[in-house]
C-alpha cells in the first residue's frame, strides 16, 4: 500500500495500481490489465495522480452513489422548507414598532437597540450552522444523524 495525497484528502492506494502516463500511452494494455485484476488504475503525470481508469460497472455503480445522495439531500431540503423565515432589518423593525406605538400607545422606542440588532441577527448564526451542516453532509464528513440531531436541537430552542 502507499498513501497519497491529492487536494489535501489522504487516500490508501495499491502501489501495483500505479501507471506513469509515459507508460500508460505506450502500453495502454497494461493499464487495461491492471483495472481487470484489480478494479483500478491510477495514471500518474509529473507523479501525480492525474487519471484513474476504472470498469464500467464500478463507474454504474458510482452514479447510482451519487443519485441516490441527491434524493437524500432533496428530501432533506423539503424536510428544511417548514423552517423558512422572514428575516427582518432593525430599522424594520423600528417602522412596524413606530407603526404599532401610533395606533396602540406604549413606549414609542425599544429599550435596548444592541439587544435587538443581536436577536436579529441569531437566524443568520443558525443559517451558518445549517450551510455548514450541508457541507458536511455532501463531502461525508457528517451524516443524517447529524442532520437529525441539529433539527431536534434547534427545535427545542425555538419552541421555547
Amino acid at each position: 500500500m502507499h498513501v497519497m495525497i491529492t487536494r489535501g484528502d489522504v487516500t490508501e492506494v495499491n502501489t501495483n495500481n500505479i501507471v506513469s502516463i509515459t507508460e500508460a500511452n505506450q502500453n495502454f494494455s497494461k493499464a487495461a490489465r491492471l483495472v481487470e485484476e484489480n478494479g483500478t488504475a491510477i495514471i500518474l503525470k509529473n507523479n501525480v495522480s492525474q487519471y484513474v481508469i476504472l470498469e464500467h460497472k464500478e463507474l454504474e455503480s458510482m452514479n447510482m452513489w451519487i443519485l441516490l445522495q441527491r434524493k437524500r439531500c432533496h428530501k432533506i431540503l423539503k424536510r428544511l422548507r417548514n423552517w423558512l423565515m422572514i428575516l427582518l432589518t432593525a430599522a424594520q423593525v423600528m417602522s412596524l414598532h413606530s407603526t404599532l406605538f401610533e395606533n396602540t400607545g406604549g413606549f414609542p422606542d425599544v429599550l435596548n437597540r444592541e439587544m435587538l440588532s443581536s436577536a436579529l441577527g441569531a437566524p443568520f448564526q443558525t443559517l451558518q450552522e445549517l450551510i455548514d451542516l450541508g457541507l458536511g453532509v455532501a463531502s461525508g464528513k457528517q451524516d443524517d444523524k447529524d442532520l437529525l440531531n441539529f433539527i431536534h436541537e434547534h427545535r427545542k430552542a425555538f419552541a421555547g
